[in-house]
């Protein structure tokens, strides 16, 4: 997006995502007033809203202006139960448990 563009998508309600920030800076996403900077995330609610990014102009070493490059990730909620440990996520403690020694003896 160029500095002198506004993204503006729609969200539906009861979708959950992020904004992950690859390239320049945004000087808003969403209700979010601050600076967002690359490998930065951007969590959204799940109101559903208008999702609006403005980039900001930014220059690099080399006096090269930079594009803003941001990667949407969003999806209606599932309405489950979220456990996590390590790099599994599972809606139970017990599923957890269960996936270490899964993972180890190559069943997944």
């Amino acid at each position: 997006i160029s500095s002198d563009k506004e993204l503006i998508i729609d969200i539906p309600e009861d979708y959950n995502g992020f904004v992950y920030i690859l390239d320049g800076k945004s000087g808003y996403i969403g209700e979010f007033n601050s600076i967002v900077s690359p490998h930065q995330i951007a969590l959204l609610d799940s109101t559903g809203d208008t999702l609006k990014i403005k980039p900001l102009v930014s220059v690099d070493d080399n006096n090269k202006t930079s594009i803003f490059r941001c990667i949407l990730v969003a999806g209606e909620g599932i309405d489950e139960p979220i456990s996590q440990s390590g790099p599994f996520v599972m809606n139970t403690q017990k599923e957890i448990e269960q996936a270490f020694p899964d993972y180890r003896n190559g069943l997944f």
